[in-house]
């Protein structure tokens, strides 16, 4: 059986990703956040 997947995720990393984008391009950025997108089937974030 394999072990479980830890995925980490720097936040402010995100953020800061997230606002430079928006700077340099300066259009609106819509996050979007895959459905298991890493195959850890992690539990819902928010209902759709």
């Amino acid at each position: 059986m394999p072990s479980p997947a830890t995925l980490s995720v720097d936040l402010g990393a995100l953020a800061r990703n997230f606002h430079a984008l928006q700077a340099l391009t300066g259009a609106p950025v819509h996050p979007v956040v895959k459905a298991d997108g890493y195959g850890l089937a992690p539990r819902p974030a928010r209902p759709a």
